[in-house]
């Protein structure tokens, strides 16, 4: 296993950085060292990222026809809409 020292990775340990830009920067060059922590956190943040994408594209793939029916039922249905419908014809 190969050890680099973390003043070699980060050389300014005296004071911490307190933007994000600085924080993920840093973290991105701390992630490059094998076997470290923010590498395990960088592979973990990876995994969560792709299961976010995988979730979004099943939600919209999820609607069901009966779904998209009862909207329309509801829509269609609505007090405001059978007014503007109703004043739309008497204009």
């Amino acid at each position: 296993m190969h050890f680099v020292p973390l003043r070699s990775v980060r050389p300014s340990l005296r004071r911490p950085p307190q933007e994000y830009e600085e924080v993920w920067r840093d973290h991105l060059l701390m992630s490059l060292v094998p076997g470290s922590l923010h590498a395990q956190l960088q592979v973990r943040i990876a995994e969560i990222d792709a299961k976010a994408k995988k979730a979004a594209r099943s939600n919209r793939l999820a609607i069901s026809k009966d779904a998209r029916v009862n909207y329309f039922a509801n829509w269609l249905g609505n007090a405001n809409t059978v007014e503007a419908v109703l004043l739309f014809c008497a204009v």
